[in-house]
C-alpha cells in the first residue's frame, strides 16, 4: 500500500496576507494556498518543518491524517480569549512510541491545542479532504466555554492507556511515601455531553472514540440549558476605563473580544457559564469503564432481541 499523508490548514479569524501566502508556497512547490486555506498531500516525502509552528504563525485550525493510522487536530486561540487553566484540565498524555493525547503549548499571543492519536490498526481507506470543515465549529465552541470536544478527546486518550491485561485506569505519578499509585480521574464533565452536535459526532468518528464510553461519561453530564444573562446590567459594573478599552479593541478589529468581555462580566457579577460551574462530582476511569461495559452489554442484548423479533416476523 502506497504512503499517504494529508495536511490541511485553515485561517478563520482573518485571511492570510499576500506575504503570508508567499511564505506558505516556500514550504512546497505543489501547494496552492488561498487567503483562508492551504493543503499539502504527500505520497513519498514529508512536511517541511513543524506543522504546529506553521499553524501558530499563520492559521487557526489544522488537520493531519496518514494511512498508517496517525490523526491530528489542532486549534490556535488568541491568548486573551481562553483561560489556560480551563483547557489544562483536559490535558492527558499516553506513553507510547507515538504522540498520543491532548496537549497545550503557548506563546505570548496564542495558545495551541493539539489532539493527536495513532491507531496501530488503521482502516483500509483513509481520506482527509473535507474533514476539517466539519470539525472547525468546535473551535468556536471551546472559545465560548463549551468543552465537550475536550472531554471526548480525553476519553480517547484514557482508553488508549489500557494495554491487554492491564488496568487502564491506573496512572503512575510521583508516588508518596506509601508508594501507592494515583487513580486516573475524569476531568470536569461539561453539560450537554449526552446530546452531541454534528461537529462533535464528526470528532467521535474521526478519532474513533468508543461511543459506549461516551455514553458512560454522559450519564453524569447535566443538560445544557439556555439561561438569560443580564448583560445590560452587568456592563454597568465595569469601570468606565475598562469599558472604553473593550470598545477600542472592537474598533481595531480584534477577534473574540466578545468572548473575553462575557467572561469578565460573569466575573464581576459573580456568575458563571454552564461549562464553568455546577459540574458533577468527578469519577475514576475505572468507574467509567464499568459503566461503559454495562451499557455495551445492555445494547448488545437489545440488538439480539430485535434480531430475534425480525426473524420471527419473517417466518
Amino acid at each position: 500500500m502506497s504512503e499517504y499523508q494529508y495536511y490541511e490548514f485553515q485561517a478563520i479569524d482573518r485571511p492570510l496576507t499576500p506575504e503570508q501566502q508567499d511564505q506558505i508556497r516556500k514550504l512546497s512547490s505543489r501547494v496552492r494556498p488561498t487567503a483562508t486555506q492551504a493543503v499539502f498531500t504527500y505520497s513519498y516525502s514529508d512536511f517541511r518543518g513543524d506543522p504546529l509552528t506553521v499553524l501558530e504563525q499563520h492559521f487557526d485550525a489544522m488537520l493531519y491524517t496518514a494511512n498508517w493510522g496517525s490523526k491530528q487536530l489542532a486549534f490556535r486561540f488568541p491568548r486573551p480569549a481562553v483561560v489556560m487553566e480551563h483547557l489544562e484540565a483536559y490535558s492527558i498524555e499516553v506513553e507510547s512510541d507515538y504522540a498520543n493525547g491532548v496537549s497545550l503549548r503557548s506563546s505570548p499571543e496564542h495558545i495551541i491545542l493539539n489532539i493527536e492519536y495513532h491507531d496501530d490498526e488503521p482502516p483500509d481507506w483513509i481520506e482527509g479532504e473535507g474533514v476539517l470543515g466539519s470539525l472547525i465549529p468546535l473551535r468556536e465552541d471551546i472559545l465560548r466555554g463549551d468543552f465537550r470536544a475536550l472531554c471526548l478527546a480525553w476519553l480517547k486518550a484514557a482508553a488508549m492507556m489500557a494495554e491487554p491485561g492491564d488496568e487502564p485506569w491506573d496512572e503512575e505519578e510521583d508516588s508518596g511515601s506509601d508508594g501507592e499509585e494515583a487513580e486516573l480521574i475524569e476531568p470536569p464533565v461539561p453539560p450537554g455531553l449526552g446530546h452531541l452536535t454534528g461537529p462533535l459526532q464528526a470528532l467521535v468518528e474521526f478519532f474513533d472514540i468508543d461511543e459506549d464510553l461516551v455514553r458512560a461519561a454522559a450519564s453524569a453530564s447535566p443538560r445544557m440549558e439556555r439561561t438569560h444573562e443580564p448583560v445590560e446590567a452587568w456592563i454597568k459594573l465595569l469601570p468606565e476605563a475598562e469599558r472604553d478599552a473593550f470598545l477600542v479593541r472592537v474598533a481595531h478589529g480584534e477577534t473574540h473580544v466578545g468572548v473575553e468581555l462575557m467572561r469578565r462580566l460573569r466575573e464581576v457579577a459573580g456568575s458563571h457559564s454552564q461549562a464553568e460551574g455546577r459540574l458533577p462530582a468527578r469519577r475514576s476511569f475505572a468507574t467509567l469503564v464499568a459503566v461503559a461495559e454495562s451499557i455495551r452489554l445492555r445494547r448488545k442484548a437489545q440488538e439480539r432481541q430485535a434480531a430475534e423479533r425480525r426473524t420471527q416476523q419473517q417466518q
